[in-house]
């Protein structure tokens, strides 16, 4: 579970850094990723892996609360986009799609911090 944990901090840090950066280039990138899936419901496996994961993972933190705030925040998100409407969730994807950079550069600011506190809690 502990590489899990640095996986996720390396994720969080280049997505926190590309949104500062280059939040363009990332929104064109959601585009072509995600906002053309046909199933939205599909997308929700991933943060609730991310979710289970980051319950199963708390031994290897220092602050256990961390983890699991984390993984009730992903499963929260993972059970948002299976019981949602698909108009809303539509909706919800538009937006972020036609948010403006700074938005995004704040979303990019908030990933930077999570990653670097949880890299800063977990035991070696």
């Amino acid at each position: 579970m502990l590489y899990f944990l640095y996986l996720i901090a390396f994720l969080w840090l280049v997505v926190g850094l590309s949104l500062l950066v280059l939040p363009e280039l990332v929104r064109k990138a959601y585009l072509r990723k995600v906002a053309k899936v046909a199933v939205i419901k599909i997308i929700a496996i991933v943060p609730m892996s991310v979710g289970i994961l980051f319950f199963l993972s708390t031994n290897n933190l220092l602050v256990d609360g961390f983890g699991y705030a984390m993984g009730l925040v992903a499963l929260f998100k993972g059970l948002t986009f299976l019981l949602v409407k698909k108009e809303r969730m539509t909706q919800v994807i538009n937006w972020w799609v036609e948010a403006p950079s700074e938005v995004l550069r704040m979303g990019g600011v908030l990933l930077l911090a999570l990653a670097l506190t949880l890299l800063s809690l977990i035991v070696r």
